[in-house]
């Protein structure tokens, strides 16, 4: 039995078998790590590295057959022992929560999916894997045609859950926004894709929209009247912010004009895209659907293409730029702070074990059997 082989002889001091029975228990702490991480392989080999770091010290301890010696605890021991509990725990917690823009499952193609990830994780990091649970189900729906308005609705009640409640602030809200506003106006187009079998009342509308070129020609129309031009995404961005925010319809309407201007007068689009998302963000109030609209959708929308609001450009992509759901030096930080927490506690530990050593010995020299051992005779009686 393995409990049988971790019990102390009665002849075996008692610290080196408590010092031995740690060492036991943190492998085998360790060994239960390494079967979380093997589904991990970046991280398997590190982990396992960590533990062969620590094990290696701890043989330096003495054997269990020199019972009137104390050994002394290795200082290295104590601080790879501290150090590999701290770094598995956090490479753990980092591979059960890895996420990234190719193994995000929302958007329907490259730069929606890029699109959906980035505002995702600028805004509610912490929620992104219950973000992407609920665009699995929803493209799961999707797939076994339930229904677009069905599946659209649970999609927007699993984010409500999920990621907008209980959320630190309101940007997880925003996300949420977004995300039900995104589905409800282009999900159309994903939804029949999602077929097995184009049916044929998509063929039909297909042949009816091809035989109205008028249509076609009005694609690139300007309308003065409206934000942008037909099935362009200013258009579609003003629509979705009129119904957010009515109360400011006409002032969103008179950001959108000028950005028409802009686009056909100037030859620089972004600088157009920037003075956009300023103009709609001095337009709105202070009704969280209006934020939404305004500072979250806009600059997502416009992507790379539309500079931070403090005019500095480009600046906005290059720092975004995200491993796992953290910056890099973000992530450079936290592995600093853990390594010195472990060692902290590693040192903590070894001079609170060294100081429970030195009282442990002044206690057995003025223990009452060691101040008579010497008026006894080899038969134990008193002299």
């Amino acid at each position: 039995m393995a409990t049988e082989n971790l019990k102390c002889s009665s002849k075996t001091p008692p610290k080196p078998c408590e010092l031995r029975l740690t060492e036991r228990t943190t492998f085998h702490m360790a060994s239960r790590s390494l079967q979380g991480l093997s589904r991990f392989p970046d991280f398997t080999f590190v982990a396992a590295g960590l533990l062969i770091l620590h094990l290696a010290p701890c043989k330096t301890l003495p054997p269990l057959t020199q019972p009137k010696t104390v050994p002394s605890p290795s200082p290295m021991c104590f601080l790879t022992s501290s150090t590999t509990f701290f770094l598995i725990t956090t490479m753990l917690s980092v591979a059960y929560g890895i996420r990234n823009a190719s193994e995000f499952h929302c958007g329907n193609s490259k730069e929606t999916t890029e699109m959906a990830f980035t505002y995702v994780n600028e805004s509610c990091p912490e929620r992104i894997y219950e973000a992407n649970d609920c665009c699995v189900a929803h493209d799961d729906c999707y797939l076994k045609q339930l229904g677009q308005a069905h599946c659209d609705h649970v999609f927007c009640e699993c984010l409500d859950v999920m990621v907008a409640q209980g959320a630190r602030d309101g940007e997880c809200h925003s996300v949420k926004e977004w995300y039900c506003f995104t589905v409800s106006m282009f999900g159309h187009d994903a939804y029949i894709a999602s077929a097995p079998e184009a049916t044929n009342t998509t063929e039909e509308t297909r042949k009816e929209d091809s035989e109205t070129p008028e249509k076609e020609k009005e694609d690139h129309v300007p309308l003065p009247n409206h934000c942008g031009f037909k099935n362009s995404l200013s258009l579609a961005f003003y629509d979705a912010i009129s119904s957010h925010c009515p109360q400011n319809s006409d002032s969103f309407h008179s950001c959108c004009i000028d950005h028409n201007k802009c686009i056909l007068d100037s030859e620089d689009d972004d600088a157009c895209h920037a003075d956009f998302c300023s103009c709609i963000e001095a337009s709105v109030d202070d009704r969280h659907s209006c934020i939404f609209a305004s500072a979250g959708f806009c600059r997502s929308s416009f992507s790379g293409r539309a500079p931070p609001m403090d005019g500095s450009r480009n600046v906005y992509l290059e720092n975004h730029t995200h491993v796992y759901g953290y910056s890099l030096l973000e992530v450079a930080l936290l592995t600093f702070l853990w390594v010195s927490i472990s060692f902290a506690i590693g040192s903590a530990a070894f001079c609170t074990l060294g100081r429970l050593q030195k009282t442990w010995k002044k206690v057995e020299q003025i223990s009452p059997p060691l101040m008579y051992n010497h008026l006894r005779d080899s038969e134990r009686s008193v002299v």
